[in-house]
């Protein structure tokens, strides 16, 4: 304490004269919250502050004593120290907590002060997603650089402050595409962009939502934040498939990648595969281990996956501040999310772990943190559970009436985000979740009815958005039951279509077998030789029709049998033409496509076709590659499949008046294409000839 206090006054010396008026008009007569345990680095950023030119600053020295604060004032600026203490004990659970309880106005700014500046430190600090961080010891100039850029911003985006503070999003929307199309500079386009994404997922406005995210991914600068957007908004709208690729292109990204794995451990959940969510989740906690979210998460998951012996480990490391977390391979994980790989990972010899010992460690999670929001839901989730376990049904009934109570207090949002793990855990105690939550919603209705009074508007106001959230969340439910069933019928059909290739596979690989002695006995009626030499030529011979035939010939096959789907998802894009490469715009185009189908994102493919069959003359090939990714599309449950396939049928047609002029290959591949497009419609009106 003593070194910190002599560092404090000297760097307050080496500033007395130094340090300029900084602090802009916009929050010099407005109020600043420093929070930080030691009282020297308290004095230290007042006396900046002061001499920056702020009028008005309040201090507190525990996290109590700073949520009373929050709770009476309204504070322009925030200054948090991340390791300030109180019955949470961190700035990070502070910050969570004042914005769960809607504490803190859009417009405040809030600063995060981090002791130690590693990886693990930054990635916990950000978690939340404060204004900005700062690493100890303070220095001057950075302190007012950061505050200048956040006030510059909040003076430029302060309507949209203003309206959101007021639950108006529908005018901050307005405002800000009314900013868009000013054409503003390119960073304010962008902070208007970020925030209209967020505003447009806040108001549930999830299609409008995607469609602003996917037309920001067509813009110059970086565009990673837009992808992650589209992901969320794809999940909100049920469209699985699309938001897992989308979180999985953000996977090499540093800090974007850590909410990435959430979102990818929630679809997995949704797709009842929980050993593939525990492995998100613990990729996420082995780069960020200060992470409260993150460890209670993965606790959760690892519960449904029965790996108690993970899940109390990822409890105790929140309880005790374990930091070290064991290596995880991330390749891996990639190829598995991307389709490369199965998933053949063996649990740990510790993983099952002792119940008992889990629910004691739970106890103490709950009595330690009891107001936490996020941990609240999931350490009470799993209580619940081994409260069923021990056939003590009342008690565990009990808390998940609580934390229905509690749930519904929670931002929209972060409702639906938190629905898929409550929704298991109502079916496994046997409760209908929706049934029982739609109740709840009506009896606060009823209770804000008798609540206002005579003011028949505050009720009309308040059932209106009970109602909009209800529809929202039942439309969002059917969205994603509808994705479910499509996944589940895709994965059924591609069983098929995988046992219908092996088996053409092998009766492919018998005639060439058949075919390399044909070819080796005829070279013995010329040159004599002895049966090892007979051996070895059947074998060479065998190697090399396997090498030049052997795809073609499944496709031949199959499309004989009327199998044709099973050959779409194994053949490769047939070769571009030269002079399509010699376009060097283009040439780029088709590398980022034939990367895209490597990785199994045929719509993305098929759409990007699209975009290269518009930019040159009709080209064969180019088209039946366009054709081929849009009827891949449509074999894995593409959500546009019908758009892909009315496309596809466009773009078919001329090619068959054509077929004279093609090569073999490329005609061998229109058969298979034709027949693949009557499985997937059998009111495809085409010749019957064509097929033939």
């Amino acid at each position: 304490m003593s070194h910190l206090t002599e560092a404090s006054h000297t760097l307050v010396e080496s500033t007395q004269e130094a340090l300029p008026r900084f602090v802009p008009e916009n929050l010099a007569s407005e109020k600043i919250l420093i929070i930080d345990n030691h009282g020297s680095m308290i004095a230290l950023l007042k006396h900046m502050l002061y001499r920056g030119g702020a009028t008005k600053l309040y201090e507190a020295n525990n996290y109590l004593s700073a949520i009373r604060l929050i709770r009476e004032n309204r504070f322009a600026l925030i200054i948090c120290d991340y390791d300030v203490q109180g019955p949470k004990e961190g700035g990070q659970s502070l910050l969570t907590d004042v914005r769960r309880q809607k504490l803190l106005p859009y417009s405040t700014l809030f600063i995060m002060l981090t002791s130690e500046d590693t990886v693990r430190m930054r990635h916990a600090a950000l978690e939340e997603a404060p204004d900005d961080y700062l690493n100890k010891p303070i220095r001057a100039v950075d302190l007012i650089s950061k505050i200048t850029r956040m006030a510059k911003l909040r003076g430029y985006f302060k309507p949209v402050f203003e309206a959101l503070d007021d639950r108006n999003e529908r005018r901050a929307i307005q405002w800000l595409q009314q900013k868009l199309k000013s054409k503003p500079s390119a960073a304010s386009e962008q902070h208007c962009r970020r925030l209209l994404g967020k505003a447009l997922i806040d108001s549930a406005l999830y299609r409008e939502a995607e469609k602003h995210y996917r037309e920001s991914v067509d813009k110059q600068y970086e565009i990673s934040w837009a992808t992650m957007g589209q992901g969320i908004s794809n999940f909100f709208l049920g469209r699985l498939a699309q938001a897992k690729r989308c979180f999985a292109s953000l996977l090499d990204k540093p800090i974007l990648s850590l909410e990435a794995y959430d979102w990818l451990a929630r679809i997995h959940c949704l797709e009842e595969d929980f050993d593939l969510a525990q492995y998100a989740m613990e990729l996420a906690v082995s780069a960020s281990p200060l992470s409260l979210h993150k460890q209670s998460l993965l606790g959760h998951i690892a519960f449904l996956n029965q790996q108690y012996g993970v899940a109390e480990r990822a409890f105790r490391s929140i309880l005790f501040g374990h930091h070290q977390a064991h290596y995880v391979d991330p390749k891996a994980y990639r190829d598995i999310v991307w389709g490369h790989q199965p998933n053949q990972r063996e649990p740990e010899e510790d993983a099952a772990g002792s119940l008992h010992k889990l629910s004691r460690t739970l106890t103490q999670v709950i009595q330690r943190l009891p107001k936490h929001a996020d941990l609240r839901i999931k350490a009470a989730i799993i209580q619940a559970e081994v409260f069923v376990q021990r056939e003590e049904t009342d008690l565990a009934h009990q808390m998940t009436d609580e934390l229905l109570n509690f749930y519904s207090r929670l931002e929209f949002a972060n409702q639906v985000a938190d629905e898929v793990l409550i929704r298991i855990h109502f079916k496994r105690l046997g409760r209908d979740f929706h049934r029982e939550y739609k109740a709840l919603l009506e009896r606060k209705a009823t209770q804000a009815e008798e609540k206002a009074g005579t003011s028949l508007k505050v009720f009309e106001d308040s059932s209106q958005k009970l109602k909009q959230r209800l529809a929202a969340k039942q439309a969002i439910n059917e969205r994603q039951q509808s994705a479910q069933n499509k996944l589940r019928q895709s994965r059924q059909r591609r069983q098929i279509f995988e046992q219908q290739y092996e088996d053409a596979k092998r009766e492919v690989m018998h005639d060439l077998q058949a075919e390399a002695k044909r070819e080796v006995q005829k070279r013995m009626d010329v040159e004599p030789m002895d049966y090892w030499q007979w051996e070895i030529e059947i074998d060479k011979t065998f190697r090399w029709l396997m090498n030049n035939k052997l795809t073609a010939a499944i496709e031949r096959r199959l499309t004989q049998k009327s199998q044709s789907m099973a050959a779409i998802g194994y053949l490769s894009l047939l070769p571009m033409p030269e002079s399509e490469l010699a376009n060097k715009p283009l040439q780029q185009l088709l590398v980022e496509i034939i990367r895209a189908y490597q990785r199994e994102q045929y719509e993305t493919a098929f759409f990007s076709f699209l975009r290269a069959v518009k930019q040159v003359p009709p080209s064969c090939s180019i088209q039946l590659n366009l054709i081929q990714a849009g009827v891949s599309s449509c074999r894995e449950g593409s959500i546009k499949e019908k758009q892909i396939y009315n496309i596809c049928l466009l773009y078919i047609k001329p090619l068959l008046a054509n077929q004279a002029q093609m090569e073999e290959i490329e005609k061998d591949r229109l058969n298979t294409l034709i027949q693949a497009l009557r499985s997937i419609d059998s009111q495809l009106d085409l010749p019957k000839a064509a097929a033939e």
